[in-house]
């Protein structure tokens, strides 16, 4: 007996929630800022890895020079990645946040100052990549209001960066820095799942056919 195809409305059924517009505006934003809370609340913690390393001047400066220089190399073929991986945004996302809580691992056990950098090229190679498909896919989706949109995502991260350097500053007053980061490094693997299962099949779903009048209308 010839099996059944799955018509296009049973996907878009079988997908519920995750189709929907407000689920995946809110959920990439979310992930935005919590890249944007662990990465600020670091140079919170970054007086005490100085303490414990003994760090001089120029070391402290190499952490963000390694920062900003493995972001900038990620950057470029990143974005041929992304595009060549549409189908995969969905598994790329949830690779960027696993990778993410790699590296804050890797800092957090990191027993001498290099480890420290390998730890923190990881965490910006990750927050670099997240970056690509997250907004390639808000354009694909809000194709008639991406710069709205957009701007969603991007206070997402404004919200991170606020709360995370003041929530760290609190963890800090009975956690070491060490501790704090066992904590920012579990958090990013456990929604290394959660991210997979909301946007496994964020590349694979089509744009919005015709322009709503009103951003809330395609919200709805």
């Amino acid at each position: 007996m010839a099996e059944t195809p799955v018509s296009e409305h049973q996907t878009e059924e079988r997908q519920g929630l995750r189709r929907t517009a407000p689920f995946i505006l809110s959920a990439l934003s979310g992930g935005h800022g919590i890249f944007h809370w662990f990465t600020q609340s670091f140079f919170v913690m970054l007086p005490a890895v100085v303490a414990t390393f003994g760090l001089s001047g120029v070391q402290v400066g190499a952490i963000a020079t390694t920062r900003e220089m493995v972001s900038g190399i990620i950057a470029l073929p990143g974005g041929v990645v992304t595009d060549m991986l549409r189908r995969h945004w969905g598994l790329v996302l949830a690779g960027c946040m696993a990778l993410f809580g790699l590296g804050w691992l890797v800092m957090g056990i990191s027993p001498v100052y290099p480890a420290l950098l390998v730890g923190m090229a990881i965490v910006a190679a990750a927050s670099s990549m997240w970056h690509l498909p997250a907004t390639a896919a808000l354009s694909h989706q809000f194709a008639h209001r991406r710069g709205s949109a957009l701007s969603f995502h991007g206070v997402g991260g404004n919200v991170g960066d606020v709360l995370g350097p003041a929530l760290t500053g609190a963890l800090l007053l009975v956690l070491s820095w060490r501790e704090s980061l066992s904590i920012y490094a579990v958090v990013p693997l456990f929604l290394t799942f959660v991210v997979f299962w909301a946007f496994r099949d964020i590349g694979r779903t089509g744009a919005q056919a015709a322009a709503p009048t009103r951003f809330r209308e395609q919200m709805g």
